[in-house]
């Protein structure tokens, strides 16, 4: 089966870290809108220039595949330095320039960063350049280093008459009461009985940590009215003049923006979305010369441009604030470096106009006690595992299952889990005697122990919480578990993971992943389990469906022969990105499928069951799935379920489909876990035929299916 290390190592060298950032990239290269656009305003500042009798010397600041150099040199620009600090990037630049005609000597590549090129004869650029053109931007616009850089540039490498392409940029706000997207960082009160409820102290309800504070959603399917509410208009936050001479800050930046409140409701969140305006031009309608982020449900237009390299973001770390229809509030705004030290936003939503902002900029240590996690559940697991784990579904089934299981004051549980907080809490809380963890890794200062132990002493339970090494042969004296319980949720080695798969966005893994639980549970000494010991969950099905995405399978598709109308041939970069030809195996991505809209292909499928009372291994096998509409992608997703048959399926978790879904019909799916997805080079229709191969005894890796698929 195939092995990406190859590819990897080109992605790396061409600066494309991931499988992600190649879709990414491809996804841009085939955006229509977007390429019209910037070849409109190269050619309306390259006839500028003409117009002013000057010659156009155009900086093409991170050309990447050079697409916006040929647009240059095809405008007519006299000259083009075109720089990029990925050496393979300049490589797969200079291969397109040659098969499009255009390395000449109107052209120069440099192989560096912006920053340090140098200006004068013999040097990187032998004048400087009246018009600069980029598209260093991020879903952020400004996570890519584009104020740095283009400070940089403004000041060292451009004339004081250039055209700057785009010329402006803003970042609209709008707060929101989204429940969906407050769960990821604030746990929510879980409730046990009439008389009992698990909370948590304001440590962790006000934590206002940055590393779950953004991220890059695709808001489309979020529907006003039904899964959040507006609480304000979009609000213009951060301008970006890059026309003026003026520099803009690179280190911090503040704004406090009034808005009236349209909706009572609880601000929870803020969702982002940038436009720019390329360039200014009176003979040309506005509209052609701005790109926008814009959700659709945030347009008058019906036009919508779908774009997976350009979203919207989603801002949830700040304490959630009750506001009043009709009130005046204000939004608290801040640009500056994460603990990674990469640009950023992060907000606060206040009532007083005389807030004081959250920071003092001549005190560092205040932008670092905004930007961490102080305490240390967000840092424990990754914000969708934070909200699964308080989901009510789960939440629900877990204490119904142990309301049932679990003798008070006399059973003993293990919980085999990476980040699992709340079980064992709600073991305890059903009066388990004991209950073990497996031995694991500090978050901060503080081990899983100690937070389960904080969340105990703070509901004024019983510390009934041990960590126990489950390999160790010598067993627990005295005691055998009675119960074991499983969330399942591992974390992946990243490691072990770059060697077998394609790298998940964030920290989305397989379903199949947490398959791991099969193994560690096997790994117990016999004589650490009572031999009634229950099992929860007892068996696991992998599920498929095949659906026909709207458009997220465009960024996954072979790039066109040509792109910007056929004017451009960038083959060179698709054979750059391409799987070795020795393999026709499909890339597997994992992704959070309520995001993207599609209609069910087939009906849904059992790929794989596995009773875990059974031991783990190897397996080879083929599946037929019928077709009833064309197909670009095909899903899989797990099942897992806890005890006994139950007719209503109550006692079952997906991590994918909720609920039933018929032909043509769009699926739901489920929020807090991503799932698999294999799309298609061509459109799949009547049948697919996949080829499976798990592996589970190989113990350095991690659980993994492969396939070969052909439609």
């Amino acid at each position: 089966m195939f092995n990406f290390q190859g590819m990897e190592a080109a992605m790396l060298q061409m600066g494309l870290a991931t499988y992600s950032d190649t879709t990414t990239f491809t996804d841009m290269l085939k955006d229509e809108d977007r390429n019209e656009k910037y070849l409109k305003a190269i050619k309306i500042a390259v006839e500028r220039k003409q117009v002013e009798n000057k010659k156009s010397i155009v900086l093409d600041l991170g050309c990447g595949t050079g697409l916006l150099t040929m647009m240059a040199l095809s405008a007519g620009a006299d000259f083009v330095y075109a720089c990029d600090e990925f050496p393979h990037n300049i490589s797969c630049c200079k291969k397109v320039l040659h098969t499009n005609g255009m390395d000449n000597k109107r052209v120069k590549l440099i192989a560096k960063n912006s920053k340090q090129i140098t200006v004068g004869h013999n040097l990187d650029m032998s004048r400087k350049a009246n018009i600069l053109v980029t598209e260093i931007f991020d879903t952020e616009l400004i996570g890519e280093g584009c104020i740095a850089s283009l400070n940089h540039a403004k000041a060292h490498l451009l004339t004081d008459d250039a055209i700057i392409i785009p010329e402006r940029a803003t970042l609209f706000a709008q707060v929101v009461d989204c429940p969906l997207i407050r769960d990821l960082s604030i746990f929510k009160p879980i409730e046990i009985s009439e008389t009992m409820r698990i909370t948590f102290p304001e440590t962790i309800t006000n934590c206002s940590s940055k590393t779950n504070a953004d991220q890059g959603l695709d808001l489309i399917e979020l529907a006003p009215g039904v899964d959040f509410r507006k609480i304000s208009l979009p609000l213009s936050t951060f301008q970006y003049d890059w026309a003026t001479s003026e520099k803009i800050p690179e280190d911090f930046d503040t704004t406090k923006t009034e808005f009236v409140v349209n909706s009572t409701a609880e601000a929870n969140a803020v969702f982002t979305w940038w436009e720019m305006q390329l360039i200014t031009d009176e003979e040309v309608a506005e509209e052609d010369l701005i790109i926008s982020c814009k959700p659709r449900w945030a347009r008058g237009a019906p036009t919508y441009e779908w774009r997976f390299h350009w979203q919207q973001s989603a801002y949830y770390g700040f304490k959630p604030v009750p506001v009043r229809e009709g009130n005046t509030c204000y939004l608290e705004s801040y640009r500056g470096k994460d603990m990674r030290n990469k640009d950023g936003y992060w907000f606060k939503i206040t009532q007083d106009p005389r807030s004081e902002f959250l920071v003092d900029v001549s005190d560092p240590f205040q932008k670092i006690k905004v930007n961490a996690c102080l305490c240390y559940f967000h840092d424990a697991t990754s914000p969708y595992h934070f909200a699964m784990q308080h989901d009510p579904i789960r939440t629900e089934l877990y204490v119904k299952l142990l309301r049932k299981c679990i003798i008070p004051d006399v059973s003993i549980c293990l919980c085999l889990s990476e980040s699992s907080i709340i079980l064992p809490l709600l073991a305890v809380a059903m009066g388990a005697k004991i209950v073990y963890i497996e031995e694991q890794e500090q978050y901060g200062k503080l081990s899983s122990l100690d937070l389960i132990t904080s969340l105990l002493m703070h509901n004024n339970l019983p510390l009934r919480v041990h960590s126990l090494d489950i390999q160790d042969k010598n067993g627990i004296p005295g005691n055998k578990v009675q119960i074991v319980l499983g969330d399942p949720f591992y974390r992946e080695k990243l490691d072990n993971y770059l060697q077998n798969h394609v790298p998940p966005l964030g920290q989305r893994y397989s379903p199949w992943h947490h398959l791991t639980f099969w193994r560690r549970l096997n790994q117990i000494p016999p004589n650490l389990l009572n031999a009634n010991c229950i099992i929860l969950p007892n068996v696991v099905k992998i599920k498929g469906l095949a659906v026909n995405f709207d458009n997220f399978s465009r960024p996954f598709t072979p790039l066109a022969a040509s792109v910007c109308g056929g004017r451009y041939d960038l083959q060179d970069f698709t054979k750059m990105i391409a799987p070795p030809p020795s393999t026709s195996n499909p890339r597997v991505g994992y992704h959070t499928l309520w995001e993207h809209s599609s209609k069910a292909s087939s009906e849904v499928f059992n790929l794989l069951e596995i009773d875990f009372t059974s031991k783990p291994n190897n397996l080879e096998f083929s599946k037929n799935i019928k077709l009833h509409t064309n197909a670009n992608a095909v899903v899989f997703w797990c099942e897992w379920k806890f005890g006994k048959d139950d007719d209503n399926h109550n006692n079952v978790l997906s991590t994918g489909l909720l609920g039933d879904v018929g032909i043509g019909s769009k699926p739901k799916w489920y929020m807090n876990q991503a799932q698999a997805v294999i799309f298609s080079k061509t459109t799949w229709s009547e049948r697919l035929d996949l080829n499976i191969e798990l592996n589970m005894l190989d113990a350095r890796s991690s659980p993994n299916l492969s396939f070969s698929v052909r439609g």
